[in-house]
C-alpha cells in the first residue's frame, strides 16, 4: 500500500507542544504515512536526522493581513506541489492558516489539534472574538478536531460551538525513557534540605507569582526549604523583584531554560503547579513519571491528571494559603508524600504513554480517510 502524504503544520512552539510534535514525527508509522513537516526553522533543523521533508515556515502570532496572506500562499503552494492528503495543524494560528491553504490547494483532509485553553490566555478581547469567528467560519473545512484534554474539548464546545462528536480527546504521552526505573522508586522523601519547585514558561497563566506567594508561607513553617523556578519568559524580571520584596532572594533559584527537565524534577521534594490555566500540563505528567508528589490548582486539565489524595493534591484555583499548607503537610509526612508519587507513577505509566497517543492519532487518520473514501464512493453512486 502506498503511504499517505501527511503534513504536520505548527506555529513557533516550545515546551509541551514541541515535544508532542516531535513524538508524532518520530513515531507515526512510516509504512502507512509519508510525513512532511511545515513550521519553524528551529524544528526543521532538529529533525534532519529523521529523513522527513521539511519546509521552514514561521507562522506569525500577529494578525497583520498582508503577512497572513503571504504565509497562506506559501503553504498552499507546498501542499499542492507535494500532493498532501492529510494536513495536521497544531495551534490556533496554524489551524486558521492551514485550513485556508488546504482549501485552495485541494487538500482533502484537515485535522486541527488544540493544545491550550484559548480563552484563558492573555489575548485582547477583540483577538479572542476574531479567533472564535474564524474557527466557526472554518469549522466546515475541518475533517476532525483533536483536543489534548476533556477540559479543552468542553471549552471548544461551549465557546466555539463545535459539535462534540467531531472532537477526539487524545492525551499527551511520555516516552519510556521519561519514566524513572522501577528499582529507583523512592519509599520516602530524600533526607536533607527540601527543594520545592515549579517548571514552566514565565508568563501570567503559569502562575509563578502565586508560587512565590506560596513560598513565603512555606518558608515560615520550613525555614530550611529552597525554592526553584525552572523556565524562562517575559515575567522573569518582575518575578525577581517580587522575590526580593517577599524576602526570598536567599531561598529562591531562577534556573532558566532547562536542558534536562528530568534532572530538575529528580532534585525536588514536591512539584507545585500554580497555573491559572492549563490545557494539559505536561510537566505534571513528567513529575508523575519521576514519582514526585504534585500539588496543583484544580484548573483546566489538572483534575484529569491528578486524583487528589491519591496521586497528588488539588486545591481550589488561586488558594495560595491552601497550596502552601498542602506542601508543608507533604514535607512533614514524607511517607505519605512518597505514596502519592508512587501512585502518580503508576497512573502515568498505565494511562499516558506515547504508544497510546500515537495509536489513537493513527486511528483518527484512518477514520478520516475512510470517511473521505466513503464520501467519494457515495458521490459516484449518486452520479451513476
Amino acid at each position: 500500500m502506498t503511504p499517505v502524504n501527511v503534513a504536520i503544520l505548527a506555529r513557533p512552539v516550545q515546551g509541551g507542544m514541541q515535544k508532542h510534535i516531535m513524538q508524532l514525527l518520530r513515531h507515526l508509522d512510516r509504512d502507512r504515512f509519508h510525513l512532511h513537516f511545515i513550521g519553524p526553522s528551529r524544528i526543521t533543523e532538529v529533525i534532519r536526522d529523521l529523513s522527513i521533508p521539511a519546509f521552514p515556515l514561521e507562522l506569525s502570532e500577529s494578525f497583520h493581513p498582508g503577512r497572513k496572506l503571504l504565509e497562506i500562499s506559501r503553504l498552499r503552494a507546498y501542499l499542492r506541489q507535494h500532493g498532501i492528503t492529510i494536513l495536521h495543524c497544531h495551534g490556533v494560528q496554524a489551524g486558521a492558516a492551514g485550513r485556508l491553504a488546504a482549501h485552495g490547494a485541494g487538500t482533502p483532509v484537515v485535522i486541527c489539534t488544540f493544545h491550550n485553553l484559548i480563552y484563558n490566555r492573555p489575548y485582547l478581547a477583540w483577538q479572542k472574538r476574531l479567533m472564535a469567528l474564524g474557527n466557526r467560519l472554518l469549522h466546515h473545512k475541518t475533517s476532525c478536531f483533536i483536543a489534548v484534554s476533556q477540559a479543552l474539548k468542553q471549552q471548544l464546545v461551549e465557546c466555539e460551538g463545535f459539535r462534540p462528536e467531531k472532537i477526539e480527546v487524545i492525551y499527551n504521552g511520555l516516552e519510556t525513557g521519561d519514566f524513572l526505573d522501577e528499582h529507583q522508586l523512592p519509599r520516602s522523601l530524600s533526607p536533607g534540605k527540601p527543594i520545592i519547585g515549579m517548571l514552566g514558561r514565565l508568563v501570567e497563566e503559569k502562575g509563578a507569582d502565586l508560587f512565590l506567594q506560596c513560598a513565603r508561607v512555606i518558608k515560615q513553617a520550613v525555614p530550611e526549604a529552597e525554592f526553584w523556578i525552572g523556565g524562562e519568559g517575559p515575567q522573569r524580571p518582575r518575578l525577581q523583584q517580587q522575590a526580593a520584596a517577599l524576602g526570598l532572594l536567599s531561598h529562591i533559584r531562577f534556573c532558566g531554560r532547562l536542558d534536562d527537565p528530568a534532572a530538575f524534577l529528580d532534585s525536588l521534594a514536591v512539584l507545585v503547579v500554580p497555573s491559572r490555566s492549563e490545557g494539559f500540563s505536561l510537566v505534571t505528567l513528567e513529575a508523575m513519571a519521576r514519582a514526585k508528589p504534585v500539588v496543583a490548582f484544580a484548573v483546566g486539565a489538572l483534575p484529569e491528571l491528578i486524583i487528589s489524595g491519591h496521586t497528588g493534591l488539588l486545591l481550589p484555583p488561586g488558594d495560595v494559603n491552601g497550596m502552601a499548607l498542602a506542601v508543608i503537610r507533604l514535607l512533614q509526612e514524607p511517607a505519605y508524600a512518597a505514596s502519592l508519587g508512587l501512585n502518580g507513577y503508576e497512573r502515568a505509566r498505565h494511562n499516558f504513554t506515547v504508544t497510546r497517543m500515537i495509536r489513537q492519532t493513527e486511528a483518527v487518520y484512518r477514520q478520516t480517510l475512510a470517511r473521505l473514501e466513503k464520501g467519494r464512493t457515495d458521490t459516484i453512486a449518486v452520479n451513476t
